[in-house]
């Protein structure tokens, strides 16, 4: 079966009794498996938000145009899935260039090892590229199908809200592909979605009103 390597994502839990626990999880290296394990993911998260309706079930489809296809509130809904990567923004450095901190932020792939360097810029703009390449890959749909864009990552610290003293605000990727979205005058998705399998998935397109200001 085809092989997709993948990451190890999660996060550091800090207990009051003062326990530390480390909360790793890493998807299966098989294509299908993993794109299932994401899919699940995304509607667990999905349905914990509450406010956007309820995903009951899904189903793979056979290698077509679409991925899955989705029970969103009783109603039939196709996914288009997608993987954000960092390898289109992030680099490996020497001990000499991490410790000249040539660098305004990093991400460490492995405890122990020297962190990657990150290039904000192109961080900043990897949501917006992996959109474009969806949609720059022509796929039909009638206008009575429903379908969806999730994308999904496993990169550690790539969130598109944020709260800042109790005001929502968004990321420069969210408002770059916002923007980008925005300026389409035909697009074939009814919805996108991001999610990074740990946090609420933020709803993309279309933009929720008042959404918050970007940071």
């Amino acid at each position: 079966m085809p092989k997709k390597p993948t990451q190890t994502f999660g996060h550091i839990a800090f207990h009051k009794s003062g326990q530390v626990e480390r909360k790793l999880f890493q998807l299966s290296d098989v294509k299908e498996r993993q794109e299932g394990q994401a899919l699940e993911q995304f509607i667990q998260a999905f349905n914990a938000r509450g406010d956007n309706g309820r995903i009951t079930d899904y189903s793979h489809l056979p290698e077509n145009d679409q991925d899955f296809i989705i029970n969103h509130d009783g109603s039939a809904v196709y996914v288009q899935l997608t993987e954000l990567v960092d390898r289109s923004f992030t680099s490996p450095m020497s001990l000499q260039e991490y410790n000249r901190s040539p660098w305004t932020e990093a991400i460490l792939k492995e405890s122990g090892q020297i962190p990657w360097r990150v290039d904000v810029d192109k961080k900043n703009a990897a949501l917006k590229e992996v959109i474009r390449g969806k949609i720059e890959k022509h796929y039909a749909k009638s206008d009575e199908v429903i379908l969806w864009l999730v994308v999904f990552t496993t990169c550690s610290n790539y969130w598109l809200e944020m709260s800042d003293n109790g005001v929502l605000g968004i990321s420069e990727s969210l408002r770059q592909a916002r923007e980008y979205l925005k300026g389409l005058t035909t697009f074939i998705f009814d919805e996108v979605w991001f999610t990074d399998m740990q946090t609420r998935p933020v709803q993309i397109w279309p933009d929720a009103a008042n959404s918050g200001a970007g940071v």
